[in-house]
């Protein structure tokens, strides 16, 4: 199935997005519900890899303190923020200092990977000892998983299995399950370890 079929197909087009993304709203809805409650972001240092236009650390930045860093491809999509710091670099290879960030966020990013281990390796390297790690994807069988550019979706379990052999422990962990339209529902894992 090509891009196009398949974006009519999933009403990809009635989905409301940010300008390269997904919708704000329903990132911000994400993060009032089920990472704020668990995870204290005033003043600590914070990276966002895959961050797209700089729209979470914008938001960050502006409510928590905190000084943010975004990860992107494509630093064209960010000409406009100046308020953000964010650097144009793969995320299977960081140019970043060892255990330099208290909170590392892959938003809607992982599943984009084609070697996940390494990406996850990255980011225990950068995260300091103590620090949380977030991260926000969806689940293998949703309708989003067969995206062409879907490369690495996993079951709840399979992302914990490989966070454990990486040394990550389990904060809290959530399942959110939504419709796009009557025919679509989608399930989102949400992973909170350290």
């Amino acid at each position: 199935m090509n891009q196009e079929k398949w974006n009519k197909y999933i009403h990809r087009d009635e989905v409301p997005h940010t300008k390269h993304g997904m919708c704000a709203e329903s990132r911000e809805f994400d993060f009032n519900t089920m990472i704020f409650p668990f995870v204290d972001f005033k003043d600590k240092k914070v990276l966002d890899i895959g961050c797209e236009e700089g729209v979470v650390i914008s938001k960050l930045n502006e409510i928590c303190g905190c000084d943010c860093t975004g990860i992107t491809l494509d630093m064209k999509r960010t000409e406009n923020k100046k308020n953000v710091k964010i650097i144009e670099a793969d995320m299977h290879e960081l140019p970043l200092e060892d255990e330099s960030f208290d909170i590392v966020l892959i938003n809607h990013t992982l599943e984009h990977s084609i070697a996940p281990y390494i990406v996850l390796s990255e980011i225990k390297r950068v995260l300091k000892p103590s620090g949380k790690f977030i991260c926000i994807m969806p689940e293998e069988g949703d309708s989003w998983t067969s995206v062409q550019s879907h490369y690495s979706v996993f079951t709840f379990r399979q992302l914990f299995n490989l966070l454990n052999k990486l040394g990550f422990n389990p904060i809290i962990n959530f399942r959110k399950e939504y419709t796009i339209n009557l025919q679509e529902f989608n399930r989102d894992i949400t992973a909170i370890w350290e």
